[in-house]
């Protein structure tokens, strides 16, 4: 029998010499100055060395496996003679897992808490395995979802439990319970500790509580829009813990000194601050700033491997002028030193003997380095999309659709932008209040039930609360709707204050208006101009709540009254006029293909309706 091997052909460089070290880093990365693809090893000639070269017959011993083990359960054994380090789950060990799972659940019947008893009786049979209890469970999983034993196999063994079953509760019923006791014994089965033992608790409660009241002393009395923005902190079981202690122990203590909507978010504000200290989450100084630097930063990979790469194209130059015949005295000098620093191609070939050996040697590091700097650009931009895509997917199918580069586009100044929108959202408009359609929309809703105003109730402000997004931006105050849910503890002292203000409009803090508008661009290829984009203002959550509760009461009272024509697409729940209109269309536009009819379509646009038509409030 004939074997054959399949060996990777390695020749050698032109002139006898090797290509850089690390060449292999990618694919292509190494090339000569006629852009050929340079290898980076020659064979070994067989009568250059003395020591024998092992033959491709020859085979490794491998080290015995230990003492004790299951032959049949013991992993395969590397050339080194280790264990590796995946175990392969042979056929009767699924069967057994199936066994044991059908055993322990009562024929799947009772699958809570079972995965204690099915560890046990999985290290009764297989003592030799160390596995996780965690890993046994997921094995029974991993069968039936891979289909890893056929499902009549399945229900062979499965039947074959239920007699075991039966069997043996008939058995049960003839042994009196005192031997029973003596003949069958228990399994020891390690009790798991709880992940937050009460000295834990204590700890973070002291932790909050510190944090709790040195943040009340720093932010009493500051203005809201100054403060720090939150952070954005990931769900964990730390995070639930913290909140299940602040809204317990640490909130009611302040929440009874709360007497203003002011005062309630600044306790909001510090308890959030709190929490974010303790787990660690760094709080940036101020939005916009970016702790004095500017947006676009270069990461600091990027930054050597274009340092290296300058650092090259410097010398390359300087080593092509001295080729050339360049007589300077500092462009010898500087080319001498160069050579100097790279007298060796690599550790596999001679040194370099001429100047041309030594800019081939530059130009190879060069083609190097150029294309690590590719690679890792792309990786990064995947990186990055992976993230854009996991916080924000509109923003990530905003970026593949945009189709100009953000460096060639131009913006308009300051100046330009205070002078365009101050002048539209400044000026008072005029309106003409005697219009005849408000006569006759007067006339006809008398009719309708006057609503009587009633306060709202801690179960309407917590209901509001779950509708809202959680990672919403927030406004210029920085607290975002996650924190208004998780501190249920404040939802009833927050409908109190609400219904407050409701009353006494007058007693609405001032920062509770004030919002941070965002400028977005409608044309992507003409962003120059002012007037082309549209402005998105962002306002306190608070005030967004406020509100919230009294758009769902006057909602109410609209479907009450069957006030809202059905026509109405807009500000209706349960509307999608969008999909309507696009369904219509397609109903339309196949009967006309089908019936071969005259089709006509009458386009309306809207242009600038903020600046064309303009709303008082």
């Amino acid at each position: 029998m004939r074997m054959e091997t399949n060996s990777l052909c390695l020749g050698p460089l032109p002139g006898d010499r090797q290509g850089t070290s690390g060449a292999d880093a990618g694919r292509d990365s190494m090339r000569d100055v006629g852009g050929r693809v340079l290898r980076r090893r020659a064979p070994v000639i067989q009568s250059a060395t003395a020591q024998p070269q092992p033959q491709a017959s020859q085979i490794t011993t491998r080290a015995p496996p230990a003492e004790g083990a299951a032959l049949d359960h013991q992993p395969a054994l590397t050339q080194a003679g280790r264990p590796r380090q995946r175990m392969k789950w042979t056929v009767s060990i699924n069967e057994s897992i199936l066994r044991f799972y059908y055993k322990v659940t009562n024929l799947g019947q009772e699958t809570i808490g079972y995965r204690q008893q099915l560890y046990a009786e999985f290290c009764r049979e297989y003592p030799d395995i160390q596995v996780s209890e965690q890993r046994v469970s997921d094995q029974y999983r991993v069968i039936v979802r891979n289909n890893l034993i056929p499902e009549t196999r399945r229900n062979t063994i499965k039947s074959e439990v239920e007699r075991e079953i039966n069997n043996q509760g008939l058995v049960l019923d003839q042994v009196p319970n005192e031997i029973l006791d003596e003949q069958i014994p228990e399994i020891p089965i390690p009790e798991t500790q709880p992940e937050n033992t009460q000295q834990e608790n204590n700890e973070l409660r002291e932790s909050l509580e510190n944090e709790m009241a040195r943040a009340v002393q720093e932010f009493n009395g500051t203005n809201p829009l100054s403060t720090p923005p939150l952070p954005r902190i990931n769900s964990c079981k730390k995070l639930g813990a913290l909140l299940q202690i602040v809204n317990t122990e640490v909130l009611p203590n302040y929440v009874v000194e709360a007497h203003s909507l002011e005062y309630l978010h600044m306790l909001i504000y510090c308890a959030a601050t709190a929490i974010a200290n303790v787990m660690g989450v760094k709080i940036r100084t101020r939005r916009g700033t970016n702790n004095g630097r500017t947006g676009n930063r270069t990461a600091p990979w990027e930054k050597r491997l274009l340092g290296k790469i300058e650092l090259l194209r410097r010398d390359i130059g300087r080593v092509t002028e001295y080729v050339r015949g360049v007589t300077s005295r500092k462009v010898i000098k500087r080319a001498e030193e160069i050579m100097r620093s790279t007298a060796r191609h690599s550790r596999y070939d001679p040194e370099n003997n001429t100047a041309q050996q030594c800019l081939d040697t530059l130009k190879q590091k060069l083609s190097v380095y150029s294309g690590r700097l590719r690679r890792y650009k792309v990786s990064n931009n995947r990186k990055c999309d992976n993230a854009l895509f996991e916080n924000s997917e509109k923003a990530f199918y905003r970026k593949l659709n945009s189709t100009v580069e953000s460096v060639d586009k131009s913006y308009p100044s300051q100046e330009e932008i205070h002078e365009f929108w101050g002048n539209q959202l400044s000026t008072p408009a005029a309106f003409n209040n005697n219009a005849g359609w408000i006569e006759d929309t007067t006339h006809n809703c008398h009719h309708y039930v006057t609503a009587n105003y009633e306060p709202f109730t801690t179960e309407e402000v917590s209901n509001v609360i779950k509708e809202l997004h959680n990672w919403k931006s927030p406004g210029p105050d920085g607290v975002q709707n996650f924190w208004l849910k998780k501190f249920w503890s404040i939802h009833e002292c927050l409908s109190t204050l609400i219904n407050h203000v409701i009353s006494n409009p007058q007693e609405i803090p001032s920062f509770l208006t004030q919002g941070t508008t965002y400028l977005i661009p409608k044309d992507q290829n003409n962003t120059q101009d002012p007037s082309k984009y549209r402005p998105i203002t962002c306002l306190p959550t608070l005030y967004k709540l406020v509100t919230s509760c009294v758009t769902r009461r006057i909602y109410q009272h609209c479907a009450l009254n069957n006030i809202i024509e059905p026509q109405q697409k807009g500000c209706a729940k349960g509307s999608m006029g969008c999909k309507e209109q696009l369904i219509i269309d397609s109903v339309i536009s196949n009967q006309a293909f089908t019936k071969k009819g005259t089709f006509l379509l009458l386009l309306l646009t809207i242009k600038r309706p903020l600046i064309q038509y303009r709303m008082n409030g």
